[in-house]
């Protein structure tokens, strides 16, 4: 059954029911659109391109039938869906429509993740929480939870498609972690936004929406993951099925292995007239030894007010050095033939699926995150598939945000006392 396309119009918000619904490309039906092209990658919101023909094509070209289809894509309003062997397996509406010139029409179908830039959700000036945990205090909401990233002002008359409502689904990164933004003021920003800025563009893991239909309805749900659970039986192979390996190594912009610091403490000790005060040359450093054994000293001098001791502030460098990666981490990307477009496999590679790589000649076997594909829908021996290792645990993502907030809290204030004297 592979692949199949289809196109109409949905109601709804808590759910979306289709209100019609038309087949409009399969491999025994490829007439009525042309080029089919579905991308997805880690993060970002996808798209289905594909063209519609004014006339319908046969078998010896261009015929004189009408595509029945030709006006049925009009912006904000169609849905279109992609069916993997029968199942839903990505699902948008239309944003953008060009007619060239040869009156065909090209169509643009955006992830239904797209809704989150239509919107805005207010960040309010106090703590938030990726989820609400068991004993918090009601109004100290998540930014997860009380943004659904729907706009409650929205109805059946102002849009012709109502954005559907993301039920929280699978969410495990930094769970129970507090962020305060309470310093920050009042914040108005684009749901899609505020997630890259709040939480993605901290925490790394996976973000999607995912879909599940039953009965002609379809309810959505956000997930964000530290890790992919879903897996494929089909390996990828060198010799087999692996068209390209691309392994990089490269040395991070935020490589430190020694900070470093050092200043004059003044203490006071008694009080008023009984008053003494005590000026000291302090200084503290912390190294990751392996590090510099290996690549040699990349380091880093910070400014800190706080502490008064050599040792308080060895303790200051150790926290802002855990900001820091200490290792060159290898970044690889395979392209590989999906075997069950040659009846070898019933397994489908697909993405944000974990697949087994294996490249001998190259040092390499172990699991994969696909985490982009490219998808020519009648052209399935040229799909693409991009794997890449999980991110970075997030523990440590937690502690390098942690310990840069106050780095930077430190450091701001070191500077603001250095320049008054």
């Amino acid at each position: 059954m592979a692949y199949q396309v289809y196109a109409g119009r949905c109601s709804g918000h808590a759910k979306w029911k289709w209100t019609s619904k038309d087949l409009i490309w399969s491999m025994d039906h490829p007439e009525y659109i042309i080029d089919p092209e579905l991308t997805q990658a880690k993060n970002e919101i996808g798209s289905l391109t594909f063209t519609v023909p004014k006339l319908l094509l046969g078998p010896q070209g261009v015929s004189n039938t009408a595509n029945p289809f030709y006006n049925s894509f009009t912006e904000s309003v169609t849905v279109v869906a992609v069916y993997q062997d029968g199942a839903l397996y990505w699902i948008g509406y239309v944003n953008e429509v060009t007619l060239n010139f040869d009156l065909s029409k090209s169509i643009v179908v955006e992830d239904v993740l797209g809704f989150l830039k239509r919107d805005t959700v207010f960040v309010r000036p106090m703590s938030y929480y990726i989820t609400l945990p068991n004993g918090i205090d009601i109004e100290k909401r998540s930014l997860w939870i009380n943004a659904q990233f729907t706009n409650p002002y929205w109805d059946d008359n102002n849009s012709p498609l109502r954005s559907p409502f993301f039920n929280t689904g699978t969410v495990n990164v930094q769970r129970n972690v507090q962020k305060d933004f309470s310093k920050d003021g009042t914040d108005v920003s684009i749901c899609w936004d505020a997630i890259n800025s709040r939480w993605t563009d901290d925490y790394d893991g996976y973000f999607r929406a995912r879909y599940v239909e039953s009965d002609n309805e379809i309810t959505f749900y956000l997930d964000y993951t530290t890790d992919i659970s879903a897996t494929t039986t089909q390996t990828v192979k060198y010799g087999v099925n692996m068209l390209d390996l691309e392994c990089t190594s490269r040395i991070p912009d935020d490589f430190v292995n020694v900070v470093y610091s050092d200043r004059l403490s003044t203490t006071t000790k008694g009080w008023w007239i009984f008053a003494t005060s005590q000026t000291n040359y302090i200084s503290g450093n912390a190294q990751d030894q392996a590090s510099i054994k290996k690549y040699g000293v990349y380091a880093r001098r910070i400014v800190d007010d706080t502490a008064t001791t050599d040792d308080a502030l060895c303790e200051v460098c150790k926290k802002a050095l855990a900001t820091y990666k200490q290792t060159i981490e290898k970044t690889v990307q395979v392209e590989a033939f999906d075997l069950c477009d040659a009846g070898v496999s019933t397994d489908h590679l697909g993405f944000l699926k974990k697949t087994r790589i294996i490249a001998t000649p190259h040092g390499i076997d172990e699991w994969m995150v696909c985490t982009k594909e490219i998808l020519p829908l009648d052209k399935p021996d040229q799909k693409k598939f991009t794997f890449g290792r999980p991110p970075e645990k997030l523990t440590k993502q937690q502690n390098k945000t942690t310990t840069s907030t106050q780095q930077t809290k430190t450091n701001v204030e070191g500077l603001i006392r250095h320049a008054q004297g």
